[in-house]
């Protein structure tokens, strides 16, 4: 959807560009024919017709170079650069019970993808989508390393994201930008990251984890799930600065997103959107994933007697699944937009 507005944003740009060309030749070639008219009307005497053509080529010169002016002062329209980040990548939400919040997850019609136990102390499980995002479920056992303790850190306090990545693929261009703004990165595992004592610790950059077990089965959702398509994070300046440096344009939103939460700044991606809310607690307060359609998806959450709240203030009809279920994190689910409605790897931090 993302691709097919630009297209036709761009379509409608170049045709209003070649309309105002038009008009200027038209008036052009008005101008002329009045001119040679008014010329023809006068009775210049002998020799008059030469001195009309002369005061019509003077007459037309002039106008030309007017005309030539006035095109040389219509820009040709030139589509904005394409941002480095192009969507999301993917979150890993910090449970305390892995096996639990893998069978909440399945209880909301997710299908999980099994993962392991790495050599840290960290357990996983994925929420895979076809496109390369994801919901991954994690937790950790000891401190092991830095990310094993900061796991342990946020499960005391209780679940939730820690981090949110989102998707940068061209790395030379992503470095280069990161560098000319200033804000030192990290190469760590294939993914961008952020010291932590910077503001933007929360914040990776990342490939997208598409392997090849990730098996179609993983993707056959029975809520009708497809894509992780928006984020709520923390906002700060540091998080705009990063993101304008990297082509990223931010837009006032009105007030968007789960209930309780209003979304100040929108930051529209070709591929989903990252909203960023005023600073609290949590560096991720809400995820949406899009479905197919809302009835299967309403079907299964009544089914496993699910309580949700629905939500228009984004546009479209939103339905969301408390923190409380959604093991730290509001969990919402809509449609593609313009879709119409249905009845029926390894870790990169």
């Amino acid at each position: 959807m993302a691709v097919r507005r630009a297209v036709s944003s761009g379509l409608l740009t170049y045709l209003r560009w070649l309309r105002l060309c038009r008009l200027i030749l038209l008036v052009r070639k008005r101008v002329a024919r009045q001119a040679s008219a008014k010329l023809r009307s006068i009775n210049l005497g002998p020799g008059g017709r030469m001195l009309r053509n002369s005061l019509l080529r003077v007459a037309l010169t002039q106008w030309g170079g007017v005309s030539a002016l006035l095109l040389a002062l219509v820009p040709f329209p030139v589509q904005a650069p394409e941002p480095l980040v192009r969507g999301l990548d993917h979150i890993p939400v910090v449970v305390r019970d892995l096996d639990r919040a893998e069978a909440d997850f399945r209880a909301l019609g997710f299908v999980l993808k099994p993962g392991r136990l790495h050599g840290d102390g960290i357990r996983n499980g994925h929420v895979k989508f076809p496109d390369g995002t994801e919901i991954e479920l994690i937790t950790a056992t000891t401190a092991n390393d830095e990310l094993a303790s900061e796991y342990l850190a946020r499960m005391k306090s209780g679940e939730g994201p820690v981090y949110f990545g989102l998707y940068a693929p061209d790395r030379e261009a992503v470095a280069k930008r990161l560098t000319e703004a200033g804000t030192p990165a990290q190469d760590e595992s294939g993914s961008f990251t952020f010291p932590a004592t910077s503001a933007l610790h929360p914040l990776f950059l990342g490939q997208r984890n598409k392997t090849s077990t990730d098996k179609p089965e993983y993707f056959a959702h029975r809520n009708g799930a497809t894509r992780l398509s928006a984020l709520w994070v923390r906002d700060s300046p540091e998080l705009r600065q990063a993101l304008t440096a990297l082509g990223v344009a931010l837009t006032p939103t009105g007030s968007c997103g789960p209930p309780g939460v209003a979304a100040e700044i929108r930051a529209s991606l070709p591929e989903g959107d990252l909203y960023l809310v005023r600073p609290g607690s949590a560096s991720v307060i809400a995820a949406r994933v899009e479905v197919r359609g809302l009835s299967a998806l309403k079907a299964v959450l009544d089914e496993a007697k699910v309580q949700t709240k629905i939500d228009k203030r984004c546009g479209r009809e939103a339905v969301w699944v408390a923190p409380a279920v959604a093991h730290g994190i509001w969990l919402g689910f809509a449609e593609a937009e313009g879709t119409a409605p249905t009845e029926a790897a390894s870790h990169p931090r």
